[in-house]
């Protein structure tokens, strides 16, 4: 129902919130912001999906950690991305048709979806 809601209004993707109207996941996978250069996922008490990427990412070397995020973080956000099986990792490149960043996908997406291209050979 978000992503039907979010494609009316003309976006590619849906944010879901969880019942403290915190962010969860996206529609479409778990949700990753960048913030002080770390990439950071909620955790499942905040309603985050137990996707088999987002484990892999936080098992990774790169730099990850599980905690709340706050809308106003996601807004600040140096990179968005969400993860899921069939993509990966996939920049988010705009909020409410704002830029997030450089409007592409950051450095530690794409360091990200290298990373899991490697284990997945």
């Amino acid at each position: 129902l978000a992503l039907i809601e979010a494609h009316e209004a003309g976006y590619d993707e849906a944010l879901v919130l969880n019942t403290a109207g915190g962010p969860a996941c996206w529609s479409a996978g778990n949700l990753w912001a960048v913030i002080g250069g770390v990439a950071v996922t909620p955790p499942l008490e905040a309603g985050a999906l137990p996707g088999v990427v987002r484990a892999r990412l936080l098992a990774s070397p790169l730099p990850t950690a599980e905690r709340a995020l706050r809308l106003e973080e996601l807004a600040a956000a140096e990179e968005l991305w969400l993860s899921n099986v069939g993509r990966g990792v996939a920049a988010v490149t705009a909020l409410d048709g704002v830029a997030v960043g450089a409007g592409v996908a950051g450095p530690l997406a794409q360091a990200a979806q290298a990373w899991l291209s490697a284990q997945l050979g």
